[in-house]
């Protein structure tokens, strides 16, 4: 699955700390204090190997993670909280990583847009405007929600490729939204039309009705 990293660094970080927290002496105890040094040298022995194994149990999780927003949920949600100083830098270019995602995701989103908006595909339930705004409605969804995440982030965000991934999303939502509003004033206008087309005739009957009787 995607988060299969996610599950084999948390099981790497509760078999690291297990020791500590399972000791069989109180630490507090004076007497105890050659117990104590030799479980903190063991303590501090792993704790380089676990930050190596936590790289690459990044490495593993973005290659398997399919979607920037996966990707940021994995970051924010899983290595934040538990990143060691050495691991900061790594994180930065995860991040970075995360908005190149979102790039190739936005593109593919316009992409299919700009090649089916014309003819979008609609199902055989559906009314072809309201079928046309739902289809365009849900590519405009998927370009948001990563982007509503990446808001939260104040590193992310106000970083220059921050800032340029919300400026191309931005034009794109106002591309779908300027299309959702030509359908709909399109469809109202076309309503219109057809209520005078069928009122006309109606009207032109009342009139003579009130002719003839006079």
């Amino acid at each position: 699955s995607d988060f299969d990293g996610v599950n084999e660094f948390a099981n790497k970080m509760k078999e690291f700390t297990e020791p500590i927290r399972c000791i069989s002496f109180n630490p507090f105890d004076e007497r105890n204090i050659d117990k104590w040094e030799v479980a903190m040298e063991t303590f501090h022995y792993n704790l380089k190997d676990a930050e190596s194994f936590s790289l690459s149990c990044i490495e593993k999780a973005f290659q398997k993670l399919r979607s920037a927003g996966k990707a940021f949920a994995f970051v924010e949600n899983y290595i934040r909280g538990n990143y060691r100083p050495s691991l900061d830098k790594r994180m930065n270019e995860r991040y970075n990583n995360i908005l190149e995602r979102y790039f190739d995701e936005l593109n593919d989103l316009e992409k299919e847009f700009s090649h089916d908006k014309e003819h979008p595909p609609v199902s055989n339930s559906s009314l072809p405007t309201s079928g046309a705004i739902e289809w365009a409605d849900i590519l405009y969804q998927q370009g948001k929600k990563p982007m509503i995440q990446f808001s939260k982030c104040e590193n992310l965000i106000s970083s220059s490729v921050g800032k340029e991934a919300k400026e191309r999303y931005l034009a794109f939502a106002r591309n779908v939204d300027q299309y959702k509003n030509d359908l709909v004033n399109t469809w109202v206008s076309r309503a219109h039309e057809v209520l005078k087309e069928l009122c006309n005739p109606i009207l032109a009957s009342k009139v003579n009705n009130q002719t003839s009787s006079e």
